[in-house]
C-alpha cells in the first residue's frame, strides 16, 4: 500500500473509508494523474472500490475524468492565484462566440487564461458529437502543453520565457522557442496529444486594441478524428477569432478589466 505518512497518531474514531479517500486525494495531488487500476494498486484495494472513490472525488471536483479513462487532479486541488469570479468580464464578452464556434465545428471550445506557467480553463462549451472532449472548466494544466497556453506564450521575449521557465533545459527551451515561432508565423497553435494523448486542439490568442493578450480560445478535438477535421476547424477558428478580436478591440477591453473578479451576494452576481 503506497500512502503518504500521517501527520499524527491514528485517531480513536479512525474511519478507514474516509482515510482511503483522503489518501487518494494526496496521491492524485502528488502524481497529477491516476487510473482505477493504479489507484487500486497504490491503496491495496480492489478496482471496484477504487472506482467508487474516484467517482466521489470527481463529484466534488478533486478529480477530472478524461476521455482515455484516466483521472487528472481536479479544480478543487488547484493551488493557484485564480479566485472565484476571475475572468467574469472576459467570459461574458466571448461566451456567445464560443457557443457559435462549438455549434459550427461540433467540437468543444474552451476559454483559457494564463497565470504564470499554468493555464486556467474559465469556460467550456461542449461539442454535439457523441464522441467529444468533455467540459474542462476549472481545470489547470501547464501552459506549454496545450494550444491555448502556447498561443498566449508567443508574446514573451526570450528573456521573459527563460525567466518563466528557469529550470527548463537548453534543448527543451530551444524546442519551445521553435514551436512558439511557428505559432507566431501561422497565427494559431496546434496541440496533438501533448498533455492528453486522446485530445488534440487548436488555439488562438485573444487580444485588445493595443495588442495585449487577454487569453485564448481552444477548440478541442478527439485525436482519433483530428486529421480529418483539422483544416476545417482551423478555418473556423481563424475566422471566428478574427471577428471576436475585432469585438474586443472595439470594446477597448483592458487586461485588468477582462480578468476582474465579481462579488457574489445573496441578490446575485455583480461585476
Amino acid at each position: 500500500m503506497l500512502t503518504p505518512p500521517p501527520f499524527t497518531s491514528q485517531p480513536k474514531d479512525y474511519l478507514a473509508t474516509v482515510d482511503l479517500a483522503l489518501v487518494s486525494v494526496l496521491l492524485l495531488r502528488e502524481k497529477g494523474s491516476t487510473s482505477v487500476t493504479q489507484l487500486a494498486k497504490d491503496l491495496d484495494i480492489n478496482p471496484p472500490r477504487a472506482h467508487r472513490i474516484l467517482q466521489m472525488l470527481t463529484y466534488r471536483g478533486f478529480a477530472t475524468r478524461t476521455e482515455s479513462r484516466t483521472y487528472l487532479a481536479g479544480p478543487s486541488l488547484s493551488s493557484t492565484g485564480i479566485k472565484p469570479g476571475y475572468g467574469f468580464a472576459l467570459t461574458r464578452l466571448v461566451q456567445d462566440h464560443i457557443t457559435a464556434i462549438s455549434r459550427e465545428s461540433h467540437e468543444t471550445c474552451h476559454l483559457i487564461v494564463r497565470s504564470g506557467t499554468n493555464c486556467h480553463f474559465l469556460h467550456s462549451e461542449e461539442g454535439s458529437l457523441p464522441v467529444r472532449v468533455g467540459n474542462r472548466r476549472g481545470q489547470v494544466i501547464p501552459a506549454h502543453l496545450n494550444s491555448g497556453g502556447l498561443a498566449t506564450l508567443t508574446d514573451l521575449s526570450t528573456h521573459e520565457l527563460s525567466s518563466l521557465y528557469p529550470d527548463m533545459g537548453e534543448k527543451e527551451m530551444l524546442d519551445l522557442r521553435r514551436v512558439l515561432h511557428r505559432v507566431r508565423k501561422q497565427g494559431f497553435a496546434v496541440n496533438q496529444g501533448m498533455y492528453e494523448k486522446d485530445v488534440s486542439a487548436i488555439g488562438i490568442a485573444l487580444r485588445n486594441d493595443v495588442g495585449d493578450t487577454l487569453g485564448a480560445l481552444s477548440l478541442a478535438i478527439p485525436t482519433s478524428r483530428f486529421r480529418q477535421v483539422r483544416d476545417r476547424c482551423i478555418e473556423i477558428m481563424v475566422r471566428r477569432c478574427k471577428e471576436l478580436n475585432q469585438v474586443l478591440e472595439k470594446n477597448h477591453t483592458t487586461h485588468s478589466e477582462s480578468l476582474k473578479r465579481v462579488k457574489i451576494s445573496t441578490t446575485g452576481i455583480h461585476p
